[in-house]
């Protein structure tokens, strides 16, 4: 299977990935009693070290490979590359770009002064943007070959992609496309300034709750929050995308999320390591209960005499 997870940051698509990569490979074993600690923490935004726990796996006939780090703030750093052909960095992730800027973020402007579509500058981007990568990728990817690929992005919630098929944009590049693409999406106003809340914190620091405490009550603040969100969601039913709701991703058990995922994509199996993954990730981020918050339900409440107040003035 080819899969392509398509999310905000926040929202949990590292999560995903890593879950789906236990659902589709039963066989991969990690001795969960055993897990050493990072090498060097990881700093956030405001130069706090978050330290976490890094998940070598066993996984034949590919062998013991580092998948992951899961960090103490409860956020998923992927460590290898899941895929068994060449990649884009669809990621936000600042490897193999031009002078530490994105392929998306170059992709306007190369167009406009190459008097060309944003979509042909994308496309020409990426293709060197595959021709270059580092040689310890390629060579990861060559020398595991995985069945099964599973890539995630910021792909409809990016400004120089959004409004673009992924599945056409891949398939121009590589001559590939994906069997599934998963779009994560919130259920209501008050999951998206969750997700906001989520990114904030996990790259400023767990006490601060600055997002929730400047946007439950502010109306205009939402709506600009919502803006990628209502984008996204559009074009992931224009292009046939397949979503999962914030609260499905964060809020079911293990076994009703497998049963979820095991909807749109075929292959998947219930198995010892998904659950004991599924089970530690939510036991430090505790979603469910952050949901509950009093403010989020001030701000769906808001949110929703606005949109009567909207169909009394059209009316």
């Amino acid at each position: 299977m080819n899969i392509f997870v398509n999310y905000e940051a926040g929202s949990g698509g590292d999560f995903l990935k890593i879950a789906l990569w236990f659902l589709l490979n039963p066989e991969i074993k990690v001795d969960w009693k055993n897990l050493d600690n990072m090498d060097i923490p990881i700093f956030n935004y405001c130069n706090e070290p978050v330290d976490g726990l890094k998940i070598t796996v066993t996984h034949e006939p590919y062998g013991e490979y580092l998948l992951c780090s899961l960090m103490d703030d409860g956020s998923v750093k992927p460590s290898t590359v899941l895929a068994g052909h060449d990649i884009i960095d669809f990621g936000t992730s600042y490897q193999n770009q031009v002078r530490n800027i994105r392929v998306h973020e170059i992709a306007m402007l190369y167009a406009d002064v190459n008097n060309i579509t944003k979509k042909e500058a994308l496309v020409r981007l990426s293709r060197a943007q595959v021709k270059n990568q580092p040689r310890k990728v390629k060579e990861a990817i060559k020398k595991r070959n995985f069945e099964h690929t599973v890539l995630g992005g910021h792909w409809s919630f990016s400004v120089g992609s959004r409004l673009e098929d992924i599945n056409e944009f891949y398939k121009s590049v590589v001559g590939k496309t994906f069997n599934r693409v998963i779009t994560i999406l919130p259920s209501k106003p008050s999951e998206q300034i969750m997700i906001r809340h989520l990114d904030y914190i996990k790259n400023n620091g767990v006490e601060n709750r600055q997002v929730i405490n400047d946007s439950y009550n502010n109306l205009r603040n939402m709506i600009e929050l919502m803006r990628n969100y209502t984008t996204a969601k559009e074009m992931s039913k224009h292009y046939g995308y397949n979503i999962i709701t914030f609260s499905e991703l964060h809020c079911s058990s293990a076994l009703d999320l497998a049963k979820k995922l095991a909807t749109h994509i075929e292959g998947i199996k219930v198995n010892e390591t998904y659950l004991e993954f599924h089970k530690r990730y939510s036991e430090l981020n505790n979603i469910p209960s952050l949901l509950k918050s009093n403010k989020l339900k001030i701000c769906d409440d808001v949110i929703g005499s606005f949109m009567k107040e909207v169909d009394e003035w059209v009316l």
